[in-house]
């Protein structure tokens, strides 16, 4: 009964501390959420650049993964509409696809960090293909689906050395 009291507690302590964070409207949550992230990659061997400029325009986010580049887009948007685009969805798509190409990369994620999801969109954002995805959550999310791109097995092949 207590163990199940604790995990209440803790959910209900999570679901406040989101709700918080979604309403955190500080200038400086672009660079706190770009510094988490790197940080979480960093311990995993994914090295990460904030704030490149390529063509006169700023990529938030650039990872280094074993397979790869990846490229992140944050924004402070709430919601992601899955079916009608607004413009300033749309021009972020255009946006991360040209960032996408610009570095040669593998992958491409529009981060909201502050958004939110009602219950079908965490089932379809969660199967969601190609090389271009929309991730909505904390950093710790973005983070692991940055990892996917760069296994163990692959981080360990520098430290690993072969068999005479």
């Amino acid at each position: 009964m207590l163990l199940l009291l604790a995990a209440f507690l803790a959910f209900l302590a999570r679901f406040t501390w989101m709700s918080g964070l979604a309403r955190w409207y500080s200038a400086d949550w672009r660079e706190w959420a770009i510094d988490r992230v790197s940080r979480a990659c960093s311990l995993r061997g994914v090295t990460c650049a904030a704030d490149w400029r390529i063509h006169q325009e700023r990529m938030d986010l650039v990872a280094d993964t074993a397979s790869g580049r990846v490229v992140v887009t944050i924004t402070d948007l709430p919601r992601w509409h899955m079916l009608h685009h607004s413009e300033q969805e749309t021009a972020l798509i255009d946006q991360t696809r040209r960032h996408m190409q610009a570095v040669g990369a593998i992958a491409g994620y529009i981060w909201l960090p502050r958004g939110r999801q009602v219950w079908w969109q965490r089932i379809l954002l969660a199967h969601q293909r190609g090389d271009l995805r929309v991730i909505v959550g904390d950093d710790l999310r973005m983070s692991r689906v940055i990892c996917t791109h760069h296994p163990r097995l692959s981080a360990l092949r520098g430290v690993l050395r072969p068999r005479r």
